[in-house]
């Protein structure tokens, strides 16, 4: 594991966690943080498959 790739999800638990926090109940902020975690998943999945899609056509030479 390269230690380029551990920032990223520390600041993706960080951001998790500041999500958690703003409930007062532990419970319901842990629901809130795993949705919001979820909701940036299912943006990123549709966003790449948007991004990734080619139509069945080549794409053109560069």
């Amino acid at each position: 594991m390269n230690t380029a790739m551990e920032p990223g999800s520390t600041v993706g638990l960080a951001a998790l966690m500041a999500v958690a926090a703003t409930q007062t109940d532990v419970v319901v902020g842990y629901a809130w943080a795993f949705g919001a975690g979820a909701l940036v998943h299912l943006v990123a999945a549709i966003v790449a498959v948007t991004v990734t899609r080619s139509g069945g056509r080549p794409s053109p030479p560069v």
